[in-house]
């Protein structure tokens, strides 16, 4: 990753990754569904992938994240 990351207001603060809860609580097939460019969308889902188990659920359900970013 490098640090030379030029961002501008046009380009939105806002990631929002899209996953699925299964009924053991993990997070499956975690995609983005709204970037900022790769970089910062590839660190949204790896944040997602390491996420702790959620609680459980009777039958898989999709969830919708949003990731606001405060960018200078």
């Amino acid at each position: 990753p490098t640090n030379n990351f030029k961002w501008n207001s046009s380009m939105g603060t806002k990631i929002v990754v899209e996953f699925t809860i299964d009924t053991k609580g993990n997070i499956l097939d975690p995609k983005i569904k709204q970037g900022i460019n790769t970089e910062l969308n590839e660190k949204a889902i790896e944040m997602v992938k390491k996420m702790p188990k959620w609680i459980p659920v009777s039958k898989p359900v999709k969830y919708i994240l949003p990731i606001r970013l405060n960018l200078k």
